[in-house]
Formats: C-alpha cells, sequence, structure tokens
C-alpha cells in the first residue's frame, strides 16, 4: 500500500504539536537558567569577598574573566560598599548571530545583581549583564527539529515515491516479461511457420544482405542460415536464365526499385552452392515498418523442376496421342495393302524358279515388304490397338532376358541391382520387354568402346509417388544409365517425339514407342541427361505386392480337321478390304482350299447359315476384327457358334497387341493371323486347326 501521510491537515497538527512541546520546554528551560545564573553569580561573590575586603583587585580579576567567558556574562562588576567600582570585565564578544537575535528582542540582556557578604556583613555588591541566548540555542534546535521533521517528510515521499516506482517498475517489468514472452513465441512460431512451410524464403534489409534464410531455401541454395546471414543476396541466390544461360536480375534490386510486388520470368534456374542446379518459381515483395517504409526484401520461392518435366510429360503424351490416332488409321489401312503385297508376291514367288532372276528380285520384294511391316507394327503402338494385355509378371526376369538378348555379341554389358522383396507388376511382357530393349540399343550404341550399363529395381512408397504427380499406390522404379557422351539439352525435350532420331539410321520411333507403353501401363518414363556424363531413363510401372503363380503350360489344340460332302475343305474369308479377300482367296486357292467370301459380319452369318442348310458346311471362318461401319469379328464370332457351337473361327486383325488378339480365346476363336500374313503363316495356322 502506498504513504499516505502527506495530507496538510497531518502536517499542521504535528507542526502546532511541535511548537507547543517546544514553547513549554523553552519557558521551563529558561527559568531553570536564570536560577542557575543567579546562582553563579552568588558564587561568584562569595570567591570574590576576601579579596574585596582586603581591596587586592588583582586576585579576582582573572577569576572574574573567566567566570565571564564560562557564564556568558557581557560585563561584570564589582563595587565596594561605597559604591566604588572594585574591579569591572567585559565578557566575549558577541558573534552576528547573537547581535542579529538580539536586534530583534529574541535574545534579551538580563542584568542579576547580589550582595558581596564577609563574615556575615555586606562589604559590596557584585553586578553582571548576562546575555540571556539559551534561546538561540532552542531556536537552533527548532530549526533543526524543523529540518528533521522537513527530512522526515521528504523520506516519507520519497519512500512513497519509491513504492510508487517500485509498483510501476514492477507493472513495466511485468508487461517487458509478458511482451518478450509474446515476442518470444510470435518469433518461435514464425521459426516454426518458416520451418514448415514447403517453399524458400529470404529476407534481406535495404542493402540486399541476407537477414534471414528457411530450411527449404537452405536446401536449395546449399548455404546455412548461420553462412548466409549477413552477405549478399547475389553471392547466395545466384540465378540464371535457363535459356541463354545468362544471370538474371537481382530480384531484392527490382523489389526496391519498383516498391512493389514482382515475380520471376519464365526459365530461371538457381545454381546452387555445388553447382546442381533446379528450376524456380519466385516472388518478391517489400517488407515495410509501421510507417509504410521499406525496410527490407522478401523472396519466397518453390522447386518447380518435377512440374515443368511433369507439364513437358503431359504435351508428350498428348502430342503422341494425337500422332497416334493418325498412325493406327494409316497403319491399318497400310497392313491391308501389305496383305495383298506380301501375298503376292509369296504366290509370285511358288511360280517361279530359284535360278530366275525375277525370284532374286521377288525375295528383294518381299524383304521390304518385311520391314514395312515391323514399322506399321510400331505405328500401331500408338494407336488403340496397342493397348496392353497385361498379366502379373517379374519385371528383372523379362528386363534381364530383353537386355541379354539385344547385347549378345557386343562388348557392353548389363549389372543388375534389384531390391530383395522388389515387387510384382502387372504388365504385357512382350510390350516392356520391346521398351527395355529400346532404351538399351539406344546405351549400347552410345558407348561404341564398351562399357557398363547399370540396371537397377527399387520399389517407391505412396508418398514419392504423390511427388511426381503419379496416383498414390506402389510403384517400381527402374533405371538404366550408362555413360556415353550424353543427350544435348535442346535435344532431351525432343527425344520422345516420333521420328526425332540423332542417329544416321534408325526410324526416330524406338523411344516414343517406349514412351507410349510405359504410358499406357500407366506409368511414367523420364530422361535425364547431361554432356559428357551419359545418360539415365528412368520407368516408373504401378506394382502388386501379391504372390506370382507358376505358370500352367497351355493346352495344344488338337487336330479337328474334317472334309465336307464334298470332299474338299471350304474356307470363309470375312474382310471389307477388296484386296485382302483377293489375294487371301488366292492363297487359300493355291494351298487347295475352296473359298467363300463376305464382306461383313451379317453377310458372314447369312452365308453360314445358307451352307448349313445346303449340307455344304463351312469348315473354317478367317475373320477380320474389324469392319468399320458394319459387324466385326468380335460381335460375329458369337453368332456363329449360337447357331453352330462347333464352329472354327480364326481372328485376323493388324492390330497385334490388341487384347482380342492376345486373348482370342476368352472370345471364341481358335487361334489369330496377323495382318500383314504370308502364304507359309496361313498354311500353318489353317493346317494346324483342320
Amino acid at each position: 500500500m502506498p504513504i499516505t501521510l502527506n495530507s496538510k491537515k497531518t502536517d499542521i497538527l504535528l507542526m502546532i504539536l511541535l511548537v507547543t512541546i517546544l514553547s513549554v520546554f523553552i519557558v521551563f528551560w529558561e527559568r531553570q537558567i536564570l536560577v542557575q545564573d543567579r546562582n553563579n553569580l552568588k558564587d561568584n561573590a562569595q570567591v570574590i569577598a576576601s579579596s574585596l575586603w582586603n581591596l587586592d583587585s588583582s586576585e579576582p580579576r582573572a577569576y572574574l574573566e573567566l567566570a565571564a567567558k564560562l557564564q556568558n556574562l557581557e560585563h561584570i562588576a564589582v563595587f565596594t560598599a561605597f559604591n566604588e567600582v572594585f574591579v569591572e570585565m567585559s565578557g566575549p564578544k558577541p558573534g552576528f548571530m547573537d547581535i542579529a537575535l538580539e536586534s530583534t528582542g529574541l535574545i534579551p540582556k538580563i542584568k542579576l545583581e547580589s550582595k558581596v557578604l564577609y563574615r556575615g556583613n555586606v562589604i559590596g555588591r557584585i553586578e553582571a549583564v548576562h546575555r540571556h541566548s539559551t534561546i538561540y540555542l532552542y531556536f537552533n534546535i527548532f530549526i533543526m527539529m524543523g529540518l528533521v521533521l522537513l527530512a522526515s517528510r521528504l523520506y516519507l515521499r520519497v519512500m512513497e515515491a519509491r513504492k510508487a516506482l517500485e509498483l510501476r517498475v514492477e507493472e513495466r517489468t511485468s508487461d517487458l516479461v509478458s511482451a518478450k514472452k509474446a515476442l518470444a513465441e510470435e518469433k518461435e512460431q514464425l521459426s516454426v511457420t518458416l520451418r514448415s512451410i514447403g517453399d524458400g524464403v529470404i529476407t534481406t534489409d535495404i542493402n540486399g544482405t541476407i537477414v534471414l534464410i528457411n530450411k527449404v531455401a537452405e536446401e536449395f541454395t546449399g548455404w546455412s542460415h548461420e553462412e548466409a546471414t549477413g552477405k549478399p543476396l547475389s553471392e547466395i541466390f545466384h540465378i540464371i536464365n535457363e535459356e541463354t544461360r545468362k544471370q538474371c536480375d537481382n530480384p531484392a534490386d527490382k523489389v526496391l526499385k519498383s516498391g512493389g510486388n514482382i515475380t520471376l520470368a519464365n526459365h530461371t534456374v538457381l545454381i546452387s552452392r555445388d553447382g546442381s542446379e533446379r528450376s524456380i518459381a519466385d516472388s518478391g515483395a517489400p517488407i515495410r515498418n509501421q510507417h509504410s517504409e521499406i525496410i527490407g526484401v522478401v523472396l519466397v520461392f518453390r522447386d518447380v523442376t518435377e512440374k515443368l518435366k511433369s507439364e513437358q510429360e503431359l504435351a508428350n503424351i498428348e502430342k503422341l496421342k494425337s500422332v497416334g490416332l493418325l498412325a493406327g488409321g494409316i497403319a491399318h489401312d497400310f497392313n491391308n495393302i501389305l496383305v495383298a503385297i506380301l501375298g503376292n508376291i509369296n504366290l509370285a514367288l511358288q511360280h517361279t524358279k530359284i535360278d530366275n532372276e525375277a525370284h532374286s528380285l521377288l525375295q528383294k520384294a518381299e524383304k521390304a515388304s518385311l520391314r514395312a511391316r515391323d514399322l506399321t507394327q510400331q505405328l500401331l503402338t500408338f494407336a488403340k490397338g496397342g493397348e496392353p494385355v497385361k498379366e502379373l509378371s517379374l519385371i528383372q526376369e523379362v528386363i534381364e532376358e530383353s537386355s541379354s538378348f539385344v547385347l549378345r555379341g557386343s562388348n557392353v554389358r548389363c549389372e543388375y541391382t534389384w531390391d530383395t522383396d522388389l515387387y510384382a507388376v502387372n504388365v504385357d511382357q512382350g510390350q516392356i520387354s520391346q521398351v527395355i530393349q529400346n532404351v538399351v540399343i539406344n546405351a549400347n550404341q552410345a558407348m561404341p568402346e564398351g562399357g557398363i550399363i547399370h540396371v537397377r529395381g527399387v520399389n517407391v512408397s505412396h508418398d514419392e509417388a504423390l511427388n511426381l504427380d503419379l496416383p498414390p499406390q506402389e510403384y517400381i522404379k527402374i533405371t538404366i544409365a550408362d555413360n556415353g557422351p550424353g543427350i544435348k539439352k535442346d535435344q532431351l525435350d525432343k527425344i520422345f517425339d516420333p521420328y526425332f532420331t540423332t542417329k544416321k539410321t534408325g526410324s526416330g520411333l524406338g523411344l516414343a514407342v517406349s514412351h507410349s507403353i510405359i504410358v499406357k501401363h500407366e506409368g511414367r518414363m523420364i530422361a535425364e541427361s547431361e554432356p559428357d556424363k551419359g545418360s539415365t531413363f528412368t520407368i516408373y510401372l504401378p506394382a502388386e505386392k501379391i504372390h506370382i503363380p507358376h505358370p500352367v503350360p497351355a493346352t495344344p489344340i488338337k487336330d479337328q480337321k474334317k472334309l465336307n460332302g464334298h470332299g474338299q475343305i471350304r474356307i470363309m474369308i470375312m474382310d471389307d478390304d477388296e484386296m485382302v479377300q483377293l489375294v487371301s482367296k488366292d492363297m487359300l486357292n493355291h494351298l487347295g482350299y475352296d473359298v467363300v467370301l463376305a464382306n461383313h459380319g451379317e453377310e458372314a452369318i447369312a452365308l453360314f447359315e445358307e451352307s448349313m442348310e445346303n449340307n455344304a458346311p463351312i469348315d473354317l471362318i478367317i475373320m477380320d476384327l474389324t469392319i468399320p461401319g458394319a459387324m466385326g469379328g468380335q460381335e460375329a464370332v458369337g453368332k456363329i457358334h449360337a447357331i453352330d457351337p462347333h464352329a472354327k473361327v480364326i481372328v485376323s486383325s493388324g492390330y497385334s497387341n490388341d487384347p482380342i488378339m492376345t486373348n482370342y480365346k476368352a472370345y471364341g476363336f481358335l487361334a489369330t493371323v496377323t495382318k500383314p500374313f504370308q502364304l507359309q503363316d496361313l498354311k500353318n495356322v489353317v493346317r494346324r486347326l483342320l
């Protein structure tokens, strides 16, 4: 509680009480002093009595001088009985204060008188003028007491002020502690926020000197907070244009110059302390104080390398889809043309002798046609008919077999590293084998003097898949790396484009086909390369955490050959292309079969029913899988079996990877023949079923 003895009423009461006590004390003390002075004068009279009797003034002079000094007598005189001066002395001179108090009447002069007796007789008298200075003493005491009272009051007020100050200091200290605690909490919250945020954050002062750098920025730049603080931004935040490789302007300077927010241009690359590069998206903004004055700059940036790769990947996918639609249509029609070309060449070879010059020319034409067939098969990978027919597989077996096959006789070899618990994959083994062969062939050609191709397979978690913008599930990651000359940066973005190649020979379809296959397997294929450091192809494929059963050997189809009532086997060809119909008829006729032609499924069913009614049944039907604008083989085979469950039907298509072509038995077919087929292909499949 604060001291409250500071009211005017209390001060007045204390002063009155003090004056009253002092006055009573002075009156009492004055009376005592007066009695004492009279007694002293009587004692003086007795001392000098004998000297006065003998009229010897020499002896009492020294005594009276001392008495005047000690008893504060201004004047002392001894008179004889005849009133004559016997001895007269003056006391000490009064001081300035005595004279001043005497002039004001505060120190009165008192005249004292006493008889001088000798042996009972009065022989004279003694007189003294006494400067009654005791009141001066009391006055001084009074002043001292006043000073003491004043000092006490001042002390009390000082104590009161001190207490109040202590309370204010305590309150301010409490406020300061609370403010420091709040500041510490806010600082910790800011620190936690900066550590938790997924973007890099750097703040600078108005001179471009780094003040703060968060954890992500440390990782991106390669500089720790302690190392970066106090250094110029340009030394830590080194950014260049990806295309021109020229250094970009200092973003802090741009913010300070504009006074507003800025964003970095596209194709900005941040070069880390160790020389690694990452594409970034960046924004900068001024930091202002409460007076809206700019006191610094904050930069926020993120790694968009994977995002740009994903965008490029999506662009490639869309481009390949468009090419695939076009390629599918072209390849389908081209396959029909090749059926006619190869079929007629095969028939022509049958009618020419080996030593005939035409025979040699026909063989060359056949070889060229077969190369054209391989090209159409690659083109078909882009089309709908190239959809994978998946089965659960161990990827390491597929990769090792495919790699060994293409490296046979080469001075390049593969080194494999597999996770011991590598997941299984649900893939089309033929297509994945084609992917591996294409990549390994490129790696082999990149190392003409020999070398090692490093192949690695690991499991990938959900979190890593999400970072790659892949659906959340388990994946396996396959990397195939060589130590060849690498791929130039301006070529790296084009290597998955159809018909793009840097080699003198080659169609430019190998990697485009591979990329398309992986996309159709719902995976991801990425190429990374640096000049003189080799190339690395990374493939992500959806994985399955289930047991792979041992394969069951297929049951061979038994020969169900039979003759119709006329003793000649009848075969129906259902195809909408007239060239395919005619060449197929010629080849089957050459093999000794009777041929019936149908343009579509409806006509084939009608002819089949008619042959049954005429007791001239059709022994075998070869159906084209797809008939534009009419019933194709997939629907027609069901209707044929509804008429005759034992009817033998072969499916024919240029889409060799179509699910129906791969899993033909599930759709009611007994065999397949892929366009463009040759005479021998047709002979083998027909004789196997008849």
